[in-house]
């Protein structure tokens, strides 16, 4: 096939747990590799990591243990 594969979702704030308050992504379909980038953003100001990369899906990592208030969006595209 040619062309991109991109998934999509967003995570509540009360998804994020632990110290530091992270939320595991879980695709509905898998990639067919690990070989996809992933962008997070949100309303609250975090400096966001992206780790635990499989083909299933990520972690989200806020880096911060203070409480979120708002959704936070990702997107994945599978590299090319």
């Amino acid at each position: 096939t040619s062309g991109a594969a991109f998934k999509s979702g967003s995570v509540a704030n009360s998804g994020f747990t632990g110290t530091p308050l992270a939320a595991n992504v879980t695709f509905s379909s898998s990639f067919s590799g690990t070989n996809f980038s992933v962008v997070v953003t949100g309303g609250d100001a975090r400096i966001w990591t992206v780790e635990n990369i499989s083909v299933s899906g990520f972690t989200i990592n806020s880096n911060s243990d203070t409480l979120l208030s708002y959704s936070t969006y990702w997107i994945a595209s599978q590299n090319v």
